[in-house]
């Protein structure tokens, strides 16, 4: 990007994201899950917490425990841990802030890495422009589809209805995205209580085959 101009960037957000979802990670909270698997590593500008979240995204989808430990070792074994100073740091990063809501975090990376790429690929364009022996046409494409990546990242967050959640039921279908790292949909309570019309005092019983996400669902 050119020097003058100002990058869009907010490094204690991206520093609480990781911390906050390591301390969800930490007390089972489910909502960890979706915040891990909707960001890249690459959203984040900040290297230290680059580097920490895809060590905690590597664990996460394979299965393992997401702890100062399984970190610090992963860290070791991707090559980047001789950039941290050493294991105070790291349990330094993961308390930064820890205490939040994921999804105004999340969406916020999200936010910024968008605005950084589309500034990247308007400034590669720019410079194609000005350079007589590249195709205009071609030009544009590359930078389209490039624009639709960044249009369709922009999307992995989505949000169903409680509409949505009730023809899933219906249709006995999981709560489980089609993304192998993802594992719920996002179904806010709020959309929920006006589908079913849940009042204060009621009782709501959630049934489902096994593997579906019952639990996960209940505790997010």
């Amino acid at each position: 990007m050119p020097e003058n101009h100002c990058i869009p960037e907010d490094p204690n957000t991206e520093k609480s994201l990781v911390a906050c979802v390591h301390a969800g990670f930490a007390s089972h909270d489910a909502s960890s899950d979706n915040a891990i698997a909707a960001v890249e590593p690459e959203a984040f500008l900040d290297p230290q917490s680059r580097c920490v979240w895809a060590a905690m995204r590597s664990l996460y989808s394979n299965g393992k425990p997401v702890d100062p430990v399984t970190i610090w070792a992963e860290l070791q074994r991707l090559g980047i841990a001789s950039s941290f100073g050493g294991y105070s740091a790291l349990f330094e990063a993961l308390s930064f802030n820890e205490f939040g809501n994921h999804e105004p975090l999340v969406a916020r990376v999200a936010e910024l890495h968008a605005r950084r790429s589309v500034i990247q690929i308007s400034n590669e364009l720019k410079n194609k422009a000005t350079d007589l022996s590249v195709d205009p046409q071609e030009s544009l494409s590359a930078a389209m589809d490039k624009f639709m990546r960044v249009e369709g990242s922009a999307k992995k967050t989505q949000t169903f209805s409680g509409g949505d959640m009730i023809q899933r039921i219906a249709a006995l279908a999981p709560f489980r995205s089609s993304d192998s790292i993802q594992k719920l949909f996002y179904f806010p309570f709020d959309s929920w209580n006006r589908e079913v019309e849940c009042a204060p005092g009621h009782v709501i019983i959630v049934g489902a085959a096994a593997k579906t996400g019952k639990t996960s669902f209940i505790i997010d």
